[in-house]
């Protein structure tokens, strides 16, 4: 199963596949990685966030054929209408059981600007500037040239002249949109631009590839129903090179106090058309959150012995520090809720 992962490494490397970006099912736990704009926007002093997901955990020996993970950390400035936040979000991907290893380190800022006498409403720019770096394992690679009609011998040459590592200079871009609506409703959208400079990035040699640029479009929104309950509907469009994917779901809130709040939710994901069910729980500034994938497309063949279908898990967990004179609830550093 390891050499299959490694022919699938390579395959989408040759078709320039491989480059498709990290996604997460729980995007809104992960806000530097959805939207450089969402930067700071918290109420609170700061947030520290960290995402684990591992794909089709089941159809590999060792557990681990993609796993991805992210950290992050951002804090808002305030000034007396606007604010600006500053902070630093890094992922590591590790792809065909680490045959193709992505990592990316990013400084990022964003400006919220309030917008309307009342300041419910905002609009946030944000940025990122970073180092993305790629290694390429030959090691786990197989190509056609290693095949004997339908016999892999690992004893042929690969006949590719491969670049072990790239490394390259990464800039995102993003717009976000909030309104809050009463007390306690809000609705939102942005849209982000990801490797806006296109990098070139080869792993053969004499062969050029520049790295395909990555649209998102996100919306939703958070419906306070009376003191505890609440439905955040949401949604998320990924568009890069050939490969496009929507993601869109309801979650439910439930606040027992003002220490602690219960989520669940369901998400449905295309083409790729997986469902995902979530949960996750807020305590004191803490938030755990749990998902898992099950795929219902082609990629359900991919099984282990015992039957099974390789699904995808991923635990969240993020802290939003208090702030000493807590804000307006109302105000523009509102973050929409997953």
């Amino acid at each position: 199963m390891k050499k299959i992962f490694a022919v699938i490494v390579c395959f989408c490397f040759v078709g320039q596949v491989f480059a498709q970006d990290i996604h997460f099912s729980q995007f809104y736990n992960s806000p530097l990685t959805l939207n450089p704009a969402l930067t700071g926007k918290m109420n609170g002093a700061y947030r520290v966030g960290a995402i684990y997901r591992n794909q089709w955990f089941q159809s590999s020996p060792d557990g681990t054929p993609f796993v991805t993970y992210s950290g992050s950390f951002d804090a808002p400035i305030r000034f007396k209408n606007d604010a600006l936040g500053l902070g630093l979000v890094a992922y590591q991907d590790n792809a065909g059981e680490g045959a193709l290893n992505t990592l990316n380190v990013m400084a990022s800022v964003a400006y919220h600007k309030a917008l309307g006498k009342d300041g419910k409403h905002s609009l946030s720019l944000g940025t990122q500037l970073g180092y993305m770096q790629k290694k390429l394992d030959d090691g786990l690679i197989i190509t056609e040239n290693q095949h004997q009609g339908t016999i892999y011998n690992s004893g042929l040459p690969t006949g590719e002249n491969l670049v072990g590592s790239k490394g390259l200079f990464d800039m995102n871009l993003g717009l976000h949109w909030n309104s809050m609506i009463g007390k306690r409703s809000a609705i939102y959208a942005g849209g982000a631009l990801f490797h806006l400079l296109a990098p070139q990035i080869n792993f053969v040699q004499n062969v050029q590839f520049n790295l395909p640029r990555r649209f998102v479009a996100n919306a939703g929104a958070d419906i306070g129903l009376g003191e505890k309950f609440s439905l955040l509907p949401s949604l998320i469009f990924q568009y890069q090179d050939k490969a496009k994917e929507l993601n869109a779901g309801l979650a439910f809130a439930y606040a027992f106090n003002q220490s602690f709040t219960w989520y669940l939710g369901g998400f449905y994901r295309f083409p790729e058309t997986a469902p995902i069910a979530y949960t996750a729980f807020e305590f004191k500034g803490f938030r755990l959150g749990l998902s898992y994938d099950v795929p219902m497309s082609d990629v359900k063949e991919l099984r282990p012995i015992d039957g099974s279908r390789p699904g995808s898990i991923e635990v969240s967990l993020m802290f939003v520090g208090k702030a000493k004179v807590l804000p307006n609830p109302n105000s523009l550093l509102f973050c929409p809720r997953f």
